[in-house]
């Protein structure tokens, strides 16, 4: 088997102009150099991340589905199943941030050609995950998929239809602009707050800037500088497409929130560290 690199290597260690390489050879790129090995239980460190069975997928596909998991051995499974049913053309990156409850050893038990598999090292949060999935991302547009049941896949062809019919850049899907979403009300609230100060700041019409669904062109993704490596990459993501000037749209979608008890993981020190960073991004040059 021969790999040639033809450009300047690429974040995420993926180059342009090359091919899709599989089974069963597993690819690791990092700092210009390249390793083939069998495809057995080693893995290689490369910048804090290991890559299991990682691919070349440089053709252009049209989403790309990045799923941050920590800690959601009951749900990722089923989560990955109903993903992989939406009949639209499509790439799975999860990212396991050093889950703990054996989550990962679900993700390489299950792993197959249908995903893509990246592991951190070390818990870093939700941010920073969604930044290394991003940084492998080859599809026109990127939608956040959270790695519980709350948001349901099969609302991906409503975000992706305001792409075609407003030629629109980013897509939000809205828990609250129905009449009746179910989370409890700590999180009605504190989400219709947050929302409101948006709103507040940036002179925005949103209707749920904390949701996970947040479809984004990814030429623009790639102009958002993110660094927030926990929850606030919400507000960060939100704050930095509103001061661009990008219009963002927003189209109902259906939500099954859990409770703490349930394993929601969002408390009220993420609402402080939400206000912070839409007040901090507000008043910086």
């Amino acid at each position: 088997m021969r790999l040639t690199q033809t450009g300047a290597e690429k974040k995420g260690g993926l180059w342009p102009g090359s091919k899709q390489i599989w089974s069963p050879y597993r690819i690791y790129a990092s700092l210009g150099t390249v390793a083939l090995e069998l495809d057995n239980d080693q893995e290689m460190l490369s910048n804090g991340l290991r890559f299991v069975r990682g691919y070349d997928l440089t053709t252009t596909m049209r989403l790309s589905v990045i799923i941050p998991v920590y800690n959601e051995r009951a749900t990722i499974i089923q989560l990955l199943d109903r993903v992989a049913a939406i009949n639209i053309e499509k790439e799975i990156i999860v990212v396991d941030d050093c889950s703990t409850d054996g989550t990962r050893a679900v993700l390489k038990e299950h792993h197959d050609a249908t995903f893509t598999l990246l592991l951190h090292d070390y818990n870093q949060g939700k941010g920073a995950a969604l930044r290394t999935g991003f940084g492998h991302a080859t599809g026109e547009f990127v939608i956040i998929q959270d790695a519980d049941l709350e948001y349901d896949p099969s609302d991906f062809p409503k975000l992706l239809a305001i792409v075609e019919s407003e030629n629109a850049a980013v897509v939000y899907g809205s828990r609250l602009a129905t009449s009746q979403p179910t989370m409890t009300l700590r999180h009605f609230v504190g989400n219709r707050l947050l929302t409101g100060l948006t709103n507040l700041l940036y002179g925005s019409q949103l209707t749920d800037m904390e949701t996970c669904y947040k479809l984004l062109d990814r030429r623009l993704v790639k102009n958002l500088d993110l660094v927030s490596n926990s929850f606030n990459v919400e507000p960060e993501i939100t704050a930095k497409l509103l001061k661009q000037g990008v219009t963002i749209h927003e189209v109902p979608i259906s939500y099954s929130g859990r409770s703490f008890a349930e394993g929601k993981k969002i408390s009220w020190k993420d609402f402080i560290s939400a206000v912070w960073t839409l007040v901090s991004l507000r008043v910086s040059a």
